[in-house]
C-alpha cells in the first residue's frame, strides 16, 4: 500500500497591525462600522454608541477600547456602562497562536469575559462576540480579494494576518 504524501498549506503574512490600529478598527466594529474605511466613506466615529438587547441598553464607550498584543495573545479591554452600573471595563483575553502555526482563525478564550460579575452576566457574550466578530471583518479587509486569509496570530508586538501562499508535497 503507498501513502500519498502529506500536503502542507504553506501561509505567508499580508498585514501586520500594530495595536493602535487594531484598536481602532475594533473600535469602528463595536460602533458597526467596517474595520476600515476609506478617507471619503469614514464617518465620524461615535465615542459611545448605544447598544440594545432584549429590552436592556449599555453604553458602550468605544473610543476608550484598549488593545494589547503580546507573542500568541490579544487583550482587549471594552468599557461600558447601564442604568445600574457606572463605566466598568470588559476584559477579554484570546490566545490566537504565533504566526505560522497553523491555528487558523481560531482563538481560545474564556466562556466569559472579565469584569463586574453582573455587567458580565447580562452582557459579556455580546460584547466577546461583537470584538470577535470585528476582529475576523478586520481580518478580511486586510487579505487581497483573491486571497482570503487562513491564519492570525500575534508576535513582535503585531497582529499577523495571513494568506494561502501555496500548497507543496514534501521532498
Amino acid at each position: 500500500m503507498t501513502r500519498k504524501p502529506k500536503r502542507e498549506l504553506l501561509t505567508e503574512p499580508v498585514a501586520r497591525l500594530d495595536a493602535e490600529a487594531v484598536s481602532a478598527a475594533l473600535q469602528r466594529g463595536l460602533a458597526g462600522l467596517p474595520p476600515l474605511a476609506t478617507p471619503d466613506e469614514d464617518p465620524a466615529l461615535a465615542a459611545q454608541v448605544v447598544w440594545v438587547a432584549e429590552g436592556d441598553e449599555a453604553l458602550v464607550h468605544v473610543d476608550a477600547t484598549e488593545v494589547r498584543l503580546t507573542d500568541g495573545a490579544l487583550l482587549v479591554s471594552v468599557e461600558l456602562e447601564t442604568d445600574r452600573w457606572r463605566r466598568q471595563p470588559i476584559v477579554m483575553p484570546f490566545a490566537l497562536g504565533k504566526p505560522g502555526e497553523a491555528a487558523g482563525l481560531l482563538a481560545t478564550t474564556g466562556e466569559l469575559p472579565r469584569g463586574e460579575p453582573l455587567i458580565v452576566a447580562r452582557w459579556g457574550a455580546l460584547v466577546q462576540d461583537a470584538v470577535w466578530a470585528s476582529l475576523l471583518a478586520l481580518t478580511l479587509a486586510v487579505a487581497p480579494p483573491a486571497r482570503p486569509p487562513v491564519g492570525i496570530g500575534v508576535a513582535d508586538g503585531r497582529l499577523v494576518v495571513e494568506t494561502a501562499a501555496a500548497e507543496v508535497a514534501p521532498a
